[in-house]
């Protein structure tokens, strides 16, 4: 890396930075992120990528802080501390190490050794980051504001100068450096606390205003098409829930019968006093994206649930529901900021979720519960908003009812993103949930059925006015790809976004299982996204013997350190660790196809 390229400042802050950093880290793309984020904090940046350039440069210069990943070729980040502390001309700097994973005994040896402080990579909130590096610099008296962004003063600058409206370009970090706000906790709790639940389409205004009383069942349709019409139906019909459960009440959890509860006028009331959203051509695209995800899971929801034990009703609103907290992001005073926060995360490498907390100092899982307890809304939609994501380990941690509705909605949710409908462009593509092979085997046709439904919801509201997708798909058709997975169904996202794409896929969940008739594959892609690396070393090494002249792609967790395996093994895999996204996914396997010997894909 040239040093003198590797200095940077933020526009914002350029003349009264809080400090200089200095930071280490081997990964680059997420030595991006981080920098990014400390710029916005209003410190000035220095990156290196190993800790003896950062040694180096911290003899020749002066730094008041240095962040060190703690794994880094040449010099990994305890030998640096130690270093740093043992040389008088280095020695009181302070340090702040990070990792991936922050055990007691790291914890211990780092401050033994002299850290500040440790921090856990893509797992710290704005406002939490802040707070370590304040302290490791003894600014503890003194305030530290982060600096605002100012919004367009226009919508037709916000098109103009938005990198949503630039999507495609080769430079979205550019784009958005000079523009996007890192928002504390605080001040995005307080723009969606004033935000209204608004009706994605006002047509429907039109619709009901137009039904007689008698018309329950197209009073119900209406409603279910519009996650802000089921969200004021379902308070209104639901005051005071807490007080209802207390008072051994019934809590209403399905339109239907809230629209039985209430009747045809009121609810045609509710809906004609809502308020109009402003039109605005910055959010509008993505809320649009966001409501056919919606739809989709929704639909899926109904037609899954029931096989684990969910009413089909109650199922379609947490489907439709599950990830309102994002809908009340783009809603809020601060969407032009949220949609310029989504634009960077689909290019760095962490999750989305991770990168809402950095950057808006609150995810949309939090805030979606959060949003639900507000309103009035049932508790299992505020369970829905929170668990959607969770892993397999951490859904084990809930009691069994919770888990099988997690695990069936996180289902619901990658195979609405798998089958095109993304909740967001560049979404983290995740393996289906342990549990999914047992509840989805039953409901094969009624999955393809609802994916039918939802795509005739989408021509039926939207028609010529849809808004283009934010990204042309990746065509690898006439591609032959053996895919090599435990969750070996017709429903596993990553052979969902293979398929669609044009890709002729033959999956199978072992080597032992592929015939030798099996047609000769392009490319083979072994996802051990839901598994280690490191519990399935014979059989990967069973596989880089059995397709040696045949480029593979391994799909791995990004915390198993799976290149260092691939290093230490000498196989001959190409590494795609997660996040795995759909169309950079695509786009490996077009490379690797083209130039089967080509770099090896991170």
């Amino acid at each position: 890396m040239n040093q003198a390229d590797a200095k940077t400042s933020n526009p914002c802050t350029e003349n009264a930075s809080l400090g200089h950093i200095l930071l280490a880290d081997d990964d680059q793309q997420t030595c991006t992120a981080m920098s990014y984020v400390l710029r916005h904090l209003g410190f000035e940046v220095t990156t290196v990528n190993n800790g003896r350039d950062l040694i180096k440069l911290a003899m020749q210069s002066t730094y008041d802080l240095a962040m060190i990943d703690v794994r880094m070729p040449v010099l990994d980040g305890m030998t640096t501390l130690a270093a740093l502390k043992r040389n008088p001309t280095t020695s009181d700097l302070p340090v702040i190490l990070m990792s991936k994973y922050t055990s007691a005994e790291v914890s211990s040896k780092s401050k033994a050794l002299g850290a500040a402080d440790i921090l856990t990579k893509g797992d710290l909130k704005l406002e939490d980051l802040k707070t370590k590096i304040v302290s490791a610099l003894g600014y503890e008296s003194r305030e530290v504001e982060t600096p605002q962004s100012k919004l367009p003063a226009s919508h037709e600058e916000a098109v103009t100068q938005s990198p949503a409206a630039q999507m495609g370009q080769t430079d979205p970090w550019t784009q958005a450096a000079s523009s996007i706000a890192a928002c504390t906790s605080a001040e995005t709790r307080a723009a969606v606390e004033i935000s209204h639940l608004y009706l994605i389409f006002e047509q429907i205004k039109q619709e009901i205003s137009k039904l007689g009383n008698d018309q329950a069942r197209q009073c119900v349709r209406l409603v279910e098409m519009d996650p802000g019409a089921m969200g004021c139906v379902l308070q209104y019909v639901n005051p005071a829930w807490k007080i209802r459960i207390n008072a051994g009440m019934e809590i209403i959890i399905s339109v239907r019968k809230a629209v039985e509860a209430l009747g045809v006028e009121t609810v045609r009331k509710i809906i004609l006093n809502m308020p109009t959203r402003p039109d605005d051509p910055v959010t509008h695209p993505w809320m649009i994206h966001w409501w056919r995800h919606a739809i989709a899971t929704a639909h899926l929801a109904s037609a899954i649930g029931p096989s684990v034990g969910i009413d089909a009703d109650e199922a379609r609103v947490m489907g439709l529901l599950h990830d309102i907290g994002r809908l009340q992001l783009i809603n809020s005073e601060i969407g032009h900021s949220v949609i310029r926060t989504y634009d960077v995360a689909r290019n760095v490498v962490l999750p989305i979720t991770a990168c809402e907390q950095i950057m808006l100092g609150v995810d949309h899982l939090e805030l979606g519960a959060e949003f639900c307890e507000t309103h009035g809304l049932p508790e299992s939609v505020s369970m829905a908003c929170i668990t959607h994501e969770l892993t397999n380990a951490l859904r084990h941690r809930l009691s069994e009812e919770d888990a099988l509705r997690s695990a069936m909605l996180c289902a619901c949710d990658q195979i609405a993103n798998a089958s095109g409908f993304y909740s967001l462009p560049g979404i983290d593509l995740r393996p289906l949930p342990a549990e999914a092979h047992t509840f989805l085997a039953p409901v094969q046709a009624q999955i393809e059925n609802a994916l039918a439904q939802a795509q005739a919801d989408m021509h039926w509201w939207l028609g010529q006015n849809a808004p283009a997708m934010f990204h042309a798909k990746v065509d690898i058709t006439g591609i032959n790809v053996v895919l090599i997975t435990s969750h070996n169904n017709h429903w596993n996202p990553y052979r969902q976004t293979l398929s669609l794409a044009g890709g002729h896929v033959t999956s199978f969940p072992h080597l032992q299982k592929i015939s030798d008739h099996v047609t000769r594959p392009d490319v083979v892609v072994i996802d051990q996204t839901a598994t280690s690396v490191h519990s399935d070393v014979e059989h990967l090494q069973l596989i880089a013997q059995r397709f040696e002249s045949i480029p593979i792609l391994l799909l791995a967790q990004r915390s198993d350190e799976a290149d260092m395996l691939i290093e230490q093994k000498h196989w001959k895999m190409h590494l795609y660790d997660s996040p795995i996204r759909a169309n950079s996914l695509l786009q490996a396997i077009r490379k690797l196809t083209a130039n089967p010997n080509g770099g090896q894909q991170s």
